[in-house]
């Protein structure tokens, strides 16, 4: 006599494997974007803490300087450099990079120039490749102005001191600009962050950025082509 299959043993059926198959397509359409948004949000966050932190350095910088933050002849008239003592490849008569924010600070020990604190976590690998992601203010009045008469100027206290990256090439290490040629064009421009203000950007082209301001804040701003 043949025994019966218990329906405990009995294979699913194709409707059921369809059924199942299509709730798992559903949660991945569900979760994928929810899991990379969290991504995008923790990447920002940690990026806001490495410009509070450089903020803090020059802040300390200023207050030993005549409450001046370091000018656009000292950072050496570009706005954005290599970590101090890289050197770039593509020239010969290149010498180790002594210019830029992370040089000053570094120079003064407010700061370490190869800290993780100058590399965003959200940018792209060509920008880190250069041991710093921030790009920082060569404006004119930084020569001039304290950071208390700036704090009471709307206009000039709300102009970023410090900010991801995305418009220049780092300037020829171990020279002083300016440099003609240094900007990167606007369809190769990479912005590190795709939230702003709590929604998610669907294109590079359009991000946001993060900076720190003269007057102390740390912020996100948007950006688009």
């Amino acid at each position: 006599m043949k025994s019966q299959s218990s329906p405990l043993t009995a294979g699913f059926t194709l409707i059921e494997v369809l059924v199942a198959a299509a709730i798992i397509a559903l949660l991945i359409v569900i979760l994928v974007p929810s899991l990379h948004h969290a991504r995008s949000q923790t990447r920002r966050t940690m990026c806001m803490t490495n410009l509070r932190q450089i903020g803090a350095a020059s802040w300390a910088y200023a207050t030993a300087h005549r409450d001046k933050l370091p000018d656009a002849d000292t950072l050496g008239l570009h706005a954005f450099r290599r970590a101090p003592g890289e050197v770039d490849p593509r020239d010969r008569g290149a010498i180790p990079e002594t210019y830029g924010l992370a040089a000053i600070l570094h120079t003064t020990r407010n700061l370490p120039g190869r800290s993780p604190v100058w590399i965003c976590p959200a940018q792209s690998k060509q920008m880190q490749q250069y041991r710093n992601t921030y790009a920082f203010s060569i404006s004119a009045y930084l020569t001039t102005k304290t950071l208390f008469q700036i704090s009471r100027n709307d206009t000039q206290r709300q102009v970023p001191w410090v900010y991801d990256n995305y418009s220049w090439q780092p300037g020829l290490t171990g020279f002083k600009g300016p440099f003609s040629g240094y900007t990167i064009i606007a369809k190769q421009r990479y912005y590190p962050h795709l939230t702003t203000g709590g929604s998610l950007l669907t294109t590079r082209k359009e991000g946001a950025t993060c900076a720190l301001y003269l007057d102390g804040r740390v912020g996100v701003r948007r950006v688009s082509e």
